[in-house]
């Protein structure tokens, strides 16, 4: 299970927390006192474990980034070829995309989103890069010398950026595009 800065199931509570009040509210009306609220504990232990907003934005954004990483590395595990094993990762991609519980901030909050999408792009590749490792070096346009694996993984997460801010109706539409960016055909 993927934990909080500080390992602690109190630390998980108030940032799952957070996350809730910042799909429903954004982030500009959070309070420290709200999170206390709706985790459950004390303001001062929330502020135990996040100093301040910005420290409990930033641990939701690495916590959300772990949590992610060890979703996909899960949804994979058990499929041995790489182009299958490329196959569920965009499957699990565009499921959790549509799962994500702040899809709905864009709408309350778009600078924030943009910004944060700005911010953790680096940090999603080099996830995407790891995961995927030998499987993302056997896409067709990386074993053609067309992206480099991380150009590869980059060109994955803008497409599925650009469709958390405008969604398409037809997720196999979406899944189509996502394997063209890796020189893919149909699903396998």
């Amino acid at each position: 299970m993927t934990t909080s800065n500080d390992g602690t199931a109190t630390g998980d509570r108030i940032l799952d927390a957070a996350r809730a009040l910042v799909a429903q509210q954004g982030t500009g009306s959070l309070s420290m006192s709200a999170v206390s609220t709706a985790a459950g504990v004390s303001r001062p232990t929330v502020y135990r474990h996040f100093g301040s907003k910005e420290e409990l934005l930033l641990a939701m954004a690495r916590f959300e980034q772990r949590r992610s990483h060890d979703r996909l590395a899960a949804a994979i595990e058990a499929v041995p070829a790489p182009r299958q094993r490329l196959e569920a990762a965009l499957r699990h991609l565009v499921a959790a995309l549509d799962e994500y519980p702040t899809r709905g901030l864009v709408e309350v909050e778009p600078a924030f989103v943009l910004q944060y999408l700005d911010r953790t792009l680096p940090a999603q590749v080099a996830s995407l890069v790891e995961v995927l490792g030998r499987s993302l070096a056997q896409a067709p346009a990386v074993r053609r010398g067309l992206l480099s694996p991380a150009e590869a993984a980059e060109g994955v997460l803008r497409l599925l950026f650009s469709d958390y801010l405008v969604p398409h109706e037809d997720r196999e539409v979406l899944l189509r595009l996502l394997r063209g960016a890796l020189g893919l055909g149909g699903p396998s």
